[in-house]
């Protein structure tokens, strides 16, 4: 087997197919659409072109993506998937990343009653691993430059899983574990989804938070964003006029670290906030041409001591995601760097904006301290 293919595959969030096609149309012409289910596109080269394992697919909506080599037809997947293993193992030199996960089926937070999400990844993963144990590394989470294949099971819950093949080599662009999944434990108190969220843009933007670091949360109620920062041993300023859920006042874990500035961002004021803050962070319903001049007023107010933003851009119209590189050049003018966008595996119709500036910059390069 060679490491290439003519054939791309990319996972995305269910509903966001339409949105992934027309970004890869305008930012990848050399992309032709091939074949899609709900979470689920391959794309193939217009000449015909072989990709390499390198390719960058360079989309926000792009969950996973990797080379393709196909669908198992066989009557036995897994023995396919082992032969397919091996020849990639022995193309590449070394053992393989393993990463089996399910095709995605529903928005977050709306699988209906009774969804069990892994199970049968749980299943298939380790089938494969007692047929050839040598073929893998242990462990899920993929490292810079290692060979990872993708297995995704296309039809879970199905008696005869139905599993798709692609490979991909590891780098910043791709999530670390298999389907952009991220393993969270998720406390019994959580007050809302927005905890996820907030924990999954942490550890995909790998910013450098510190303990007793001051951060802003615009939209604060009903907490769960502000508590994953809590917990992380942060002092949180949330502004919301709405009730905040008060574990993040209660729970002993949050220390007396959270402040309610029970105001709308219009009357708020700057003596209502602290001198200094290291990080902004924004989730509310309204449109993005909304969120911005919050966000341009803030960094303004904390520009002296500012680290970085941790941001949520509702996306309820699909033609408002053809902005999306206007939205990051508006926060590079700003003075941020590093800006990037995704499609969390939690967001929902939203995307997921992280930035640095300069200070967080050198905090990242300079002497690691007690980061959280």
């Amino acid at each position: 087997m060679k490491l290439q293919s003519s054939f791309f595959f990319v996972c995305c969030q269910p509903g966001a197919e339409a949105l992934l096609k027309d970004e890869l149309a305008r930012e990848a012409p050399r992309l032709r659409f091939a074949f899609s289910r709900p979470g689920f596109v391959t794309f193939k080269d217009v000449d015909s072109r072989p990709f390499s394992p390198n390719y960058d697919v360079g989309s926000v909506f792009a969950r996973s993506f990797g080379l393709s080599i196909g669908n198992c037809k066989s009557d036995d997947p897994v023995s396919e998937v082992v032969e397919h293993a091996r020849a990639l193992r022995e193309a590449a030199g070394v053992s393989l990343r393993l990463h089996v996960w399910e095709r995605p089926l529903h928005v977050p937070g709306e699988e209906p009653l009774g969804f069990e999400r892994g199970r049968d990844s749980t299943r298939i993963e380790a089938t494969l691993r007692a047929h050839e144990p040598s073929l893998f590394s242990d462990g899920v989470e993929a490292r810079n430059d290692e060979t990872v294949l993708d297995v995704i099971v296309m039809e879970p819950g199905a008696e005869t899983s139905p599993l798709f093949v692609g490979f991909h080599r590891q780098s910043g662009r791709h999530h670390a574990f298999p389907g952009g999944e991220f393993p969270i434990e998720i406390p019994e108190c959580m007050p809302s989804r927005a905890f996820i969220k907030m924990e999954q843009a942490l550890r995909w933007g790998r910013l450098p938070l510190q303990q007793k670091d001051i951060a802003i949360e615009l939209g604060s109620a009903p907490g769960g964003s502000s508590f994953a920062l809590l917990l992380r041993g942060l002092e949180v300023w949330g502004i919301d006029p709405g009730a905040m859920d008060p574990v993040v006042w209660t729970d002993p874990r949050c220390d007396k670290r959270f402040h309610h500035v029970k105001k709308a961002f219009s009357d708020l004021k700057r003596e209502d906030l602290p001198k200094a803050a290291q990080w902004l962070a924004l989730d509310i319903n309204g449109p993005v041409r909304i969120s911005l001049p919050y966000i341009e007023q803030l960094v303004g107010w904390f520009q002296e001591s500012l680290l970085g933003c941790v941001l949520t851009f509702k996306i309820n119209d699909p033609k408002h995601a053809r902005h999306v590189p206007e939205w990051l050049e508006t926060l590079e003018e700003l003075g941020l760097k590093r800006v990037k966008a995704t499609q969390l595996p939690a967001n929902k119709r939203e995307i997921c904006v992280v930035g640095l500036t300069g200070k967080g910059l050198l905090r990242v390069s300079g002497p690691k301290k007690s980061s959280v």
